[in-house]
């Protein structure tokens, strides 16, 4: 939908300036889409804001994540009760984007999330991310890294203490917990999953 969108960023992976609409997306599309220059995408619809809880536990937490939630029911299950709490281990201060979360399931996240989001359908998972940055209007350099993460995936499956220490150590400024070679729209079918990555603060300064 954003290369239909965007047909200079089209024409740019066709004369290999740059390998795909991800990257244009990254380095610059996301920010021009803020300023409003630039479309995320054409006939698709994008959410809008519903509802805003604001919760009241402080932000001390050296990462940030953006987390997106989808039931049909409206129900919080017991896994991503544990998927949360294991992120709020880590040092993440929590952001909780859904389309719609029954009244009395939202008891669950006042511990947990300093923000919930109820929103419209549209964008799946990265319309919730982009609405959360859009209205968060939030100074990020504080963080660490900023997780963007959803609840398609089992989380933990193995002890996640040392996982943003070995990212860090290692240097790396954009990351994921699985990597893919599922054939997409490129010639390099190699990516990193969407479900769960991350992006150090020298990753969002770079353009």
């Amino acid at each position: 939908v954003y290369l239909n969108a965007n047909p200079d960023v089209q024409e740019k992976i066709a004369t290999r300036q740059i390998p795909d609409g991800l990257c244009h997306f990254l380095r610059q599309g996301y920010q021009e889409i803020l300023d409003e220059k630039r479309q995320y995408a054409v006939d698709v619809s994008m959410p809008k804001i519903s509802a805003i809880i604001k919760n009241q536990i402080p932000k001390r937490g050296k990462h940030l994540c953006l987390f997106a939630h989808f039931d049909p029911q409206g129900l919080i299950d017991p896994y991503v009760i544990v998927y949360l709490e294991t992120l709020k281990s880590l040092g993440c201060d929590i952001v909780f984007i859904s389309e719609w979360v029954q009244k009395r399931e939202l008891n669950k996240l006042k511990r947990l999330c300093f923000r919930v989001i109820q929103r419209s359908r549209g964008g799946l998972d990265f319309g919730s991310w982009y609405i959360a940055l859009k209205h968060l209007k939030t100074n990020l350099n504080p963080y660490e890294f900023v997780i963007l993460a959803n609840d398609s995936a089992y989380f933990p499956v193995r002890p996640a203490d040392q996982l943003f220490k070995t990212m860090k150590n290692r240097k790396f400024d954009f990351w994921g917990i699985t990597e893919s070679l599922q054939q997409g729209s490129t010639s390099n079918p190699y990516h990193i999953q969407s479900y769960f990555m991350g992006f150090s603060n020298q990753a969002r300064k770079t353009r």
